[in-house]
């Protein structure tokens, strides 16, 4: 039943992981951020937790292979949305080496990293964008 459960989740999360990778070919952060706080609720009997969703997004992310880090955040935002949990969607620049600018992108929700890995502690903070 478990495992079920863990399947369920990485293929919803696999779904808002492709949708977000092609909308942000199409359409601006804003206008996916408009969209994103628009999603319905969904009333389920056991929602989904923030490290369950850190797992889906996890799995999903190792199919689609170069999946941006700015897409996970939003398809794990999107997960979390559905079900009811907010989070907080950051955007992060830092230099690299010889000078180059670096952006990243993580998403938190309770307390928790969900997507974005631990390295962010460089990155000076542009946008913190609570979904």
């Amino acid at each position: 039943m478990r495992r079920r459960r863990e399947l369920a989740q990485a293929g919803r999360a696999l779904g808002w992981l492709i949708l977000a990778q092609l909308a942000l070919r199409v359409w601006s952060y804003i206008a996916i951020r408009r969209a994103l706080v628009r999603l319905p609720y969904r009333s389920t009997a056991s929602p989904i937790a923030a490290v369950e969703c850190e797992q889906a997004v996890r799995r999903a992310g190792r199919i689609v292979r170069g999946a941006s880090c700015l897409a996970c955040a939003i398809a794990a935002a999107c997960l979390l949305r559905r079900e009811g949990h907010d989070s907080t969607l950051t955007l992060g620049v830092r230099f690299g080496p010889g000078h180059r600018l670096l952006a990243h992108a993580w998403l938190e929700s309770g307390g928790r990293r969900i997507t974005g890995g631990p390295e962010t502690s460089e990155h000076r903070v542009l946008l913190r964008d609570m979904i």
